[in-house]
């Protein structure tokens, strides 16, 4: 008898899922970036760091889910550019991910290069740039 007074249309899993989500997901939205300042401890044993990973917090909508996707790369002074790694996880109902991975470390030993370290943050559609820091091999040195 159940089944002759819901449609058929009505059983199908997206509306299910809306009408036990309350509504339909929300599509995850960045509304803040933040690193933590990088320093010494970041860079390689190799160069005198420790490898500590950064710590990397997203603040987004509330109840959003999705993944986010986090990477590092390294562009140098003489335009060649070294993947760091990336990670994906999952945003967190909060609306607050923190993301500490270890990326591949910072470890110039060029000599001759400097290197900046940047942050490309993805979710959805959306895409953020986040400048982490500098490091000048020749001079062994983070830079301001």
């Amino acid at each position: 008898m159940i089944r002759q007074l819901v449609r058929p249309a009505l059983l199908s899993a997206p509306f299910l899922l809306a009408s036990i989500a309350g509504g339909q997901a929300q599509a995850l939205k960045i509304a803040n970036v933040t690193v933590e300042k990088f320093g010494r401890t970041h860079l390689c044993a190799q160069i005198g760091g420790q490898n500590r990973k950064p710590v990397i917090t997203v603040t987004h909508n509330r109840g959003a889910t999705g993944d986010i996707l986090v990477a590092l790369s390294d562009t140098l002074s003489n335009g060649r550019v070294i993947d760091h790694r990336s990670v994906r996880v999952p945003a967190d109902p909060s609306g607050k991910t923190v993301i500490e991975h270890a990326f591949l470390a910072p470890c110039n030993t060029t000599g001759n290069t400097i290197s900046n370290y940047s942050f490309t943050i993805s979710a959805g559609a959306q895409t953020i740039t986040k400048p982490w820091g500098r490091y000048d091999s020749a001079k062994t040195a983070v830079l301001p």
